[in-house]
């Protein structure tokens, strides 16, 4: 028989926050799978933003090579999903109710589509979870994808009582990991692992504010008071009006917070607060592109901690792999980490990372590449704006821009990235595509990002 396949992405999870000395979550059973498994410490993502790093998972391409990203050409992640279901797999979802998940989910055989605003674990996403694995008890093999929002801004639900102690974590976020393992726990009660290969990953990292600001860099709770008064009497047909000029004074305030907050914390505190894909959190620092990845289950070699530098793309190539899948599809960048997991030697991949859009037409967005010793971005269209170099071997903290002191380097690092993204895919406009675009921008809105 076929493995089942559980696939689990928890949304904005920190791979220094699974594994390591910056853990202060409580996680006996992610502790568990660990024992049972593999975990790749440094999995790259190819973005900071969901749809573009998620679509790099699911068609195991960067998006310049798919043209998917955050508005164009979804329907390309159902590649590995079609695969599945043409061999004999029953395919199932817990996924956000949003345009990507819905065209991904389309031909799915069950699945739950998580309500905006985004229901959580404990709000009832939980025990949807179980009662899905109830059913697809009797439609083996299977593959089960579960995108987990508990972590992500938008998701604004209080801690469940029991986990606001601090042995749960330093930080509300920390505090809400240990929640999310005690629902893992239950899932895996569900679950024979001798049947079952786990997969558990993240789409980015994410920057975790500092405890005595525990906002980001644009959050002002007095600004946002006044704003939800000023909608409660504004008329529905002039609040998108009225929702955009809150934008622009909510974004004129930023810089003059920046300068105000600098003069009290330091520079390591100011940059917790920065904001993932947005314009006032763009430089791809390795809280927002570190990933954890952990194979568990079926096949996997236990008790394994592998540091090396792997890629989000290398995802499905590996779970195909694993379970000895026959077909492999050949348009893909991504390859099996297999032999890694076997205590082989593997040549490492550089990484490539860029900015999400949050226009289809932005050109305000950096592009990169990552090794094991040095991380290089610059904007996509002038290599001298926005230009970062960091020695990740000296500076792993990425405290010192040395673009400006080491050109050779970024001169290796440019041809580097030219000659990875040579194959530059032009993304595939759709009819009513600037209906669509609207549509995706109004969800970006409603997730913080613009």
């Amino acid at each position: 028989m076929n493995s089942n396949i559980l696939f689990i992405v928890v949304d904005g999870l920190r791979n220094d926050k699974v594994y390591g000395t910056n853990k202060t979550s409580i996680t006996p059973n992610l502790d568990l799978l660990l024992a049972k498994g593999t975990l790749f410490s440094h999995a790259i993502s190819s973005s900071d933003g969901t749809r573009t790093c998620v679509g790099s998972i699911l068609t195991a391409q960067y998006p310049f090579q798919s043209g998917l990203n955050t508005f164009h050409n979804y329907q390309s992640a159902t590649k590995f999903f079609d695969l599945f279901k043409k061999n004999g797999y029953t395919l199932a979802g817990t996924l956000p109710d949003t345009e990507f998940w819905i065209t991904l989910s389309e031909n799915f055989d069950t699945k739950d589509m998580i309500p905006k605003p985004y229901e959580y674990l404990f709000g009832g996403t939980g025990e949807k979870i179980l009662l899905q694995l109830d059913k697809l008890k009797g439609l083996q093999p299977w593959i089960y994808y579960i995108h987990v929002m508990d972590l992500h801004k938008s998701v604004n639900y209080a801690l469940p009582e029991k986990f606001k102690d601090k042995k749960f974590g330093e930080s509300t976020y920390e505090k809400m990991i240990s929640g999310i393992d005690f629902w893992i726990g239950k899932i895996l009660e569900k679950i024979d692992l001798t049947k079952t290969l786990i997969v558990i990953t993240s789409d980015h990292g994410e920057f975790i504010p500092i405890s005595s600001i525990d906002q980001p860099i644009s959050y002002m709770p007095s600004l946002v008071k006044f704003g939800q008064k000023i909608k409660k009497v504004t008329p529905k047909k002039l609040q998108p009006t009225g929702e955009s000029t809150f934008v622009k004074i909510r974004n004129s305030l930023v810089p003059l917070r920046k300068s105000l907050l600098k003069k009290k914390l330091s520079v390591k505190d100011m940059r917790t607060l920065n904001e993932r894909g947005t314009k006032f959190g763009w430089e791809l620092f390795d809280e927002v592109v570190c990933t954890p990845l952990l194979f568990s289950g079926y096949n996997v070699k236990s008790g394994n901690v592998i540091n090396d530098q792997v890629r989000q793309i290398d995802i499905f190539p590996t779970i195909l792999s694993i379970i000895d899948f026959e077909s492999i599809p050949e348009d893909i960048e991504g390859e099996s980490l297999l032999s890694l997991i076997n205590g082989e030697k593997m040549i490492e991949k550089p990484a490539l990372i860029e900015n999400q859009l949050l226009d289809p037409d932005d050109t305000d967005i950096v592009i990169g590449i990552r090794t094991s010793d040095y991380k290089y971005f610059r904007n996509i269209n002038n290599k001298n704006i926005k230009l970062r170099l960091f020695d990740l071997k000296n500076d792993p903290q990425e405290q010192k821009n040395i673009a400006s002191e080491k050109p050779e380097i970024v001169s290796k690092m440019e041809d580097l990235l030219m000659k990875y993204r040579k194959h530059d895919t032009s993304p595939l406009i759709t009819e009513n595509q600037d209906e669509y675009d609207e549509k995706i921008k109004e969800e970006l809105k409603k997730m913080g990002y613009i």
